[in-house]
């Protein structure tokens, strides 16, 4: 569908003869917002810090389709942050964008498949720099990789932190 907000490059999703031989197909499809602003270091870091989260989670946890927003993500970026992992698929960059489009990215795939598990999260943080914001961050993505959300039962529809 379209979305709204600057310009967009939508990128596809490699084909399985190009993701290597996966010992499993992951549990969750993650959606990630990630933010770029001025402060490239900052963002970068914290990026950093949640797909290390992600990868103490157990192998074939988790798939990451992630959309960029504001300053360009390179090659460096990407693979400094952590975004560079054999499961990790860059969907779109938006030079303007609010969450809405990462969340329109999860709601399509949501639609094409309805027994699949998801999850959303962004950098917080990334923007507005705070003590605070770090503490919720980690709070959120640590529940993400529990083991409760990452094996939630088949008659559950939705896992969160509290």
């Amino acid at each position: 569908g379209a979305r709204a907000g600057g310009s967009t490059h939508e990128l596809q999703p490699p084909g399985d003869e190009q993701r290597g031989n996966m010992a499993a197909e992951p549990k969750v499809r993650l959606f990630f917002h990630v933010f770029k602003g001025q402060d490239e270091a900052l963002a970068i870091s914290i990026v950093k810090e949640q797909m290390l989260t992600l990868q103490s989670a157990p192998p074939d946890s988790f798939e990451v389709d992630f959309i960029t927003v504001g300053t360009l993500w390179d090659n460096a970026s990407i693979h400094a942050s952590g975004l560079g992992c054999s499961t990790c698929h860059h969907r779109a960059h938006y030079e303007q964008a609010f969450e809405s489009v990462t969340l329109e990215f999860l709601y399509e795939y949501c639609n094409d498949n309805p027994t699949k598990h998801v999850a959303y999260m962004h950098n917080k943080g990334s923007f507005h720099d705070s003590g605070e914001n770090s503490n919720v961050r980690r709070f959120l993505v640590k529940g993400i990789v529990s083991q409760e959300c990452v094996d939630m039962p088949a008659e559950c529809d939705v896992c969160s932190s509290r």
